[in-house]
This record gives C-alpha cells, structure tokens and sequence, in this order.
C-alpha cells in the first residue's frame, strides 16, 4: 500500500478512487489549498521528481511505488521568491559574464544560479506552468534550466577543473542570454496569473482560447507516434493534461466563490459534470495505452475522441462565464 507522507510526515486518511500517482499528488493539493500551502518538491521512492511533471506521474499507477513524500511550504513563506530579485540576479550575471569577473566561478555565484533555477520552478508548480511547454516545447525553459543545473553539479564536483569550468561559463553565457528574454515574459504571466486570480470570467475565457487553439493541435499526435516525433507528441499529450486540470481548478474556485455547479453548465444536450465524467474514462484508457506502450491506440484516442471533446469545451465556458454573470447580477 502507497504510504503518503507530507514533509517527512506520515498523512492521515486513506486513498479513495486515485488510480495513478497523479492522482494522489491532485488530491493532497486540493487538501493543502485549502491551508493556504503548496507542493514545492515530490519525492517517488526517494527519487527526485518534478511535480509539474503530470505525463510522468500519470503513466505511474498507485501500485507502482511504495513511499511518496510531498514537500510543501506556505504562501507566506515564498514571498521572498520574487519576481524583481530573479532579474535582479540575472542582470548582475549578465554584468559579471561581461567583465569576465572571476567571482562567476566561486560557491556564491553557483548557489545564485541554483537560487534562480529553483525559483523559477517553484514559480511554475505554484502557477500550474509547464515549463516545458513555454515559451514552445522545441525552445522550453526547462532545457535552460537543466543545463544549468548539470554544469552547475559538475563545477561543485570540480572547482578547478579547466573544461569543468570552459563549460560552465559557456552555457552560464549562453542561459542567462535565453533567460533575460523568456524568463522575464514567463514571470510577467506569473504576475499577470496573481492578479487575473480573482477573475474567473477572465480566466475561463482566457482557457476557451487555449482550448480552441489546442484542439487543432492535438490532431496531430497519432502522426507524431507513428512517424517518431515522439517528443512533440509528448508535450501535446502533457499540454491536455494541463489545461484540463487548470479548468478543473478553475471549476473549483466558480463553484466556492458563484455556487456555479458543473450539472447546471449545458453545452448542446450535455452538462459539463457528464462530460468530464467521459473525459475521466478516455483518461483512464490513456493511462492503459500508456502502461502498454501502445502508441496506436494513443494516437487513436487523441485524434477520434480527445480532439472533438476539446472542441466541446470553449461551448461550455461561454456557458460558465453566462452563468457567472447572472450569480453577479
């Protein structure tokens, strides 16, 4: 049975209908929203995993791992993560690599960079962003961050080694070039999600769009199984997963803060509560197709049935956000 411990400590209560890991770390969140906390480190059998990380998580069913450990911290406690004092940071690197200063090299300089690419991902796990995904799968955050952190490891293992430290100045150079331009505008949609957070019209229309442009994308996928162009198929799967559990939160927030239930939002001759109720299903059979390794049915299930049910979504937002303005009125 899957112990679930919280910060080392041992959760009380039982799993209920949670069928992959994803679904555990999906319901411990919803427990700690409502403590004003949030997940900024997962740990699977003691191995380091990235909670942003849902493709991986959901191709892991319950019974596959014995131990998961959910790091959390309180809202309060990350406000020092600032936006400001990561492009702060960045620009003094920029400043330092410029005047080919020799501090670049030292322990504080690496623990800065540490500090910037931690931030970064906490940022990311608090806002439900895939860095993965942005700015584009091909040119993602998450490669500028993993980089750096490897030539950061190996300078640590070796201070004074010549290509240790050739290589580290190099893609320091080359990361902090990349991270002025894409981690300011990630940051600006971090600021921009704080203050859209109250929002839920803004929100659900800025995910019709989302949706509407999503759903011509993922039409896509069984080509890119079949033809090797796995890691573009890969982010388009991950991207669903996304959008659908950023929806899911936002249904949460209307129905706590409107009343707005999902069995009274209509689309054609649907509610919204039995369509996800489909949607779980088709999840439930990309979970099996991914355990089986089954590319073709994956490709099927998105290109037959995920494609024409995306479409459906922006219909029953429009009818969210009618709904909410009647709660206003």
């Amino acid at each position: 049975m899957l112990e679930i411990l919280i910060n080392g400590e041992p959760l009380s209560g039982r799993l209920e209908d949670e069928k992959t890991l994803n679904d555990v770390v999906r319901s411990v969140e919803t427990w700690l929203v409502a403590q004003d906390q949030v997940i900024t480190g997962l740990e699977v059998d003691a191995e380091h995993v990235d909670p942003a990380d849902r493709l991986f998580l959901m191709q892991r069913p319950v019974s596959s791992a014995g131990r998961i450990n959910i790091m959390t911290a309180s809202l309060a406690e990350l406000e020092g993560e600032s936006s400001i004092e990561i492009m702060r940071y960045l620009a003094r690197l920029d400043s330092a690599l410029r005047r080919d200063d020799e501090s670049l090299f030292g322990q504080d300089a690496r623990e800065g960079v540490r500090w910037v690419t931690g931030s970064l991902r906490l940022l990311a796990g608090i806002h439900h962003l895939d860095l993965n995904i942005f700015p584009s799968s091909e040119k993602s955050l998450a490669v500028v961050i993993e980089r750096l952190e490897k030539v950061v490891g190996l300078l640590d293992a070796a201070p004074e080694d010549e290509s240790a430290r050739k290589m580290y100045r190099s893609v320091l150079e080359e990361s902090v070039e990349v991270l002025l331009t894409d981690a300011y505008d990630f940051l600006l949609l971090v600021n921009k999600r704080i203050d859209d957070d109250g929002d839920i019209p803004g929100q659900a229309q800025h995910l019709a769009e989302a949706f509407s442009e999503h759903a011509q994308a993922v039409v896509t996928i069984s080509a890119d199984l079949q033809t090797g162009n796995e890691a573009r198929a890969m982010a388009g799967i991950q991207k669903t997963v996304v959008l659908i559990e950023e929806m899911m939160r936002m249904l949460d927030r209307a129905g706590r803060r409107y009343g707005v239930r999902m069995e009274s939002i209509n689309f054609g001759n649907e509610s919204l509560q039995s369509w996800m109720a489909r949607m779980m299903e088709t999840g439930n059979n990309i979970i099996t197709a991914f355990h089986d390794r089954d590319t073709v049915l994956l490709g099927d299930l998105f290109e037959y049935e995920v494609s024409q049910e995306l479409e459906k979504v922006p219909g029953y937002l429009d009818a969210l956000i009618a709904a909410l303005a009647v709660g206003n009125d």
